[in-house]
């Protein structure tokens, strides 16, 4: 299905699923580079316990991909635009990896909507050296082939996993244009300059989902009385797909103690 934003006429393409007899309402939000496939396991599990809308972001899957800035902000405000057009509420929001940092950023812009949070290894309180990779990763990924950039990514990305997963992942990088991936990328350091700040506003119930890659240090999150943390075992980056039994489990447990 489409929904199509009535300024710009842009669409974003989203999968929806339910069970009649389950009152819970999921929205899945993806990471840079990724579809709303990179949940294809989590989907059918929450169908269980109600209504599942699975997003393309706008530069991805099958939504359009526009020239413009890609920034979290802007994503949030994509996001947000969805979920009042299809009145959602008491909604438990799922994001992997930069889906993670544009559901914090929705959180802060109005969480009255949301039920709970799940955060997937949102990659949060880049350090300096981070930041020089990360700056360095932009400029090669606009300086080269994105084929080998993303060949490269998976390698590093999985610690074990069916090679039909690594395909998936490949398929989805290259449907997403070079210049959307180097506008995500440029402009998440700044977004996560004030991320401090934006933790300590939300206030409903949360679980951050960390992984062997680490791109959300414990040691910062650990600081905060208004989080709960939790960790995967033997997952890189994308740990939808490469643990779903471990993720899934968190998620029922989430969601029987805050019902």
């Amino acid at each position: 299905m489409y929904y199509v934003f009535e300024k710009s006429q842009l669409k974003l393409y989203y999968k929806e699923i339910s069970n009649i007899k389950g009152k819970e309402n999921f929205l899945m939000l993806h990471n840079a580079g990724g579809a709303h496939s990179f949940f294809k396991y989590q989907i059918p599990f929450l169908q269980n316990f109600g209504r599942v809308i699975a997003v393309d972001l706008l530069g991805h899957g099958k939504s359009s991909k526009p020239k413009r800035e890609y920034t979290i902000f802007s994503y949030a405000e994509d996001i947000l635009s969805f979920c009042k057009s299809l009145n959602l509420n008491n909604v438990t929001i799922i994001g992997l990896n930069y889906g993670a940092n544009v559901s914090i950023e929705i959180a802060n812009i109005n969480q009255s909507f949301i039920k709970r949070l799940i955060l997937i290894e949102p990659p949060i309180f880049i350090n300096n050296t981070d930041k020089q990779l990360a700056l360095e990763r932009t400029k090669y990924l606009a300086s080269t082939k994105k084929e080998e950039y993303v060949k490269n990514l998976i390698k590093e990305s999985f610690i074990k996993v069916d090679p039909k997963i690594k395909t998936q992942v490949l398929k989805a990088y290259q449907n997403v244009p070079q210049e959307v991936l180097v506008s995500i990328y440029k402009n998440l350091i700044e977004w996560d300059s004030n991320i401090e700040q934006k933790i300590q506003a939300i206030k409903i119930p949360n679980l951050y989902v960390l992984t062997d890659a680490m791109l959300c240090p414990i040691d910062k999150l650990i600081k905060y009385n208004n989080i709960t943390i939790s960790k995967v075992v033997g997952s890189s980056y994308w740990a939808t797909l490469e643990v779903p039994e471990q993720i899934n489990a968190m998620i029922s447990r989430l969601i029987l103690l805050n019902n």
